[in-house]
């Protein structure tokens, strides 16, 4: 990859966490009554383990959001069974808008890969925005692959 690759990559960064930020705050002033927000520490579970990348894009979104916010926000990985674990742990959690989780694609596929789901992903969370998108690459390992270019494949 050339250099301008990354700084592509280093801009679009920057435009993504001033997005998240800005699609919470505006979620909270949308949610916000008379009290004051945030009154405490928030929590932003990632239903993955450390050093994913989802982990990686939640944690540049957490150094970001506490200056908007005034308040810390704390990364918590709950990560196995597919990230149901940390999605039950934002479910349960109460929904007062001090828990946000960050959702992949394939929390969508756990609705039909998973008979007893202990959350529904449609009625126990709400949308605020698009954190990022990544992309998808086919790559050979081998010299041995009979097939030079993606056309070629069956």
């Amino acid at each position: 990859p050339s250099f301008g690759f990354y700084i592509r990559i280093s801009m679009h960064l920057k435009n993504v966490v001033a997005t998240v930020v800005s699609g919470v705050l505006l979620a909270i002033a949308i949610g916000a009554h008379a009290q004051q927000y945030p009154g405490k520490p928030v929590r932003f579970i990632v239903p993955f383990s450390p050093g994913s990348g989802s982990d990686t894009i939640a944690r540049i979104v957490a150094t970001a959001l506490p200056e908007a916010l005034g308040q810390q926000v704390i990364v918590d990985n709950r990560a196995g069974a597919a990230g149901n674990i940390g999605a039950e742990a934002a479910a349960k959690a109460p929904p007062d808008g001090y828990t946000m989780m960050l959702v992949i694609l394939g929390h969508a596929a756990n609705a039909t890969l998973y008979k007893n789901l202990p959350y529904d992903l449609v009625r126990d969370f709400a949308p605020v925005t698009q954190m990022a998108s990544t992309p998808s690459i086919l790559v050979v390992l081998t010299s041995d692959f009979p097939h030079s270019h993606s056309g070629s494949l069956p």
